[in-house]
């Protein structure tokens, strides 16, 4: 798995819990900290926003795979696209900080 793929997945769930909230009736998402090791709980935030954020996130995710992509056939090897390609994948790694605790998780994504 990489940490696209990774991202991708967490975002969809994010998603899906936006969702549920919002058809619900509620838009209001209680979005535990450590989902995967135990209680605890971020402040309440709106449905609408959270797939806001996820939007956001998925878009920045995918110019990071898609600028990823070009660099194998050599298409993306200028140091303006060098650079780019290297901040987006920080923003990614960074982006995957606070799922950190998840089984999925890869130490190696952590940012240096």
């Amino acid at each position: 798995m990489t940490v696209t793929d990774f991202m991708l997945a967490r975002i969809a769930e994010d998603e899906a819990v936006a969702r549920r909230a919002i058809n619900s009736g509620a838009d209001l998402v209680m979005t535990p900290t450590d989902l995967w090791n135990g209680p605890g709980q971020l402040p309440v935030i709106k449905g609408r926003r959270l797939l806001a954020e996820c939007e956001a996130k998925r878009q920045i995710v995918e110019e990071a795979a898609r600028l990823a992509a070009l660099h194998p056939d050599g298409l993306a090897t200028a140091p303006e696209f060098t650079g780019a390609r290297k901040a987006l994948q920080h923003a990614v790694q960074l982006l995957a900080l606070p799922y950190a605790s998840h089984p999925h998780y890869d130490e190696t994504w952590r940012p240096r």
